[in-house]
């Protein structure tokens, strides 16, 4: 859908409800999803952010 709106690409979302999730795109087309009942959606998006490379590194995509 971003695509076809020229929104560019999505490099993240985040959905609130009775818990907070935050999905992050990775290379290779993979997702990192992390999910809190407790931290807000900020928190959860900084760790995305530190988690990135760390996550890329470790499953070599």
């Amino acid at each position: 859908m971003a695509s076809d709106l020229k929104f560019g690409t999505v490099e993240e979302m985040w959905f609130e409800g009775n818990l907070t999730t935050v999905v992050a795109t990775i290379r290779g087309g993979s997702s990192l999803w992390l999910t809190s009942d407790v931290l807000p959606v900020g928190r959860l998006s900084h760790e995305a952010r530190a988690l990135r490379p760390i996550i890329e590194d470790l499953i070599e995509v």
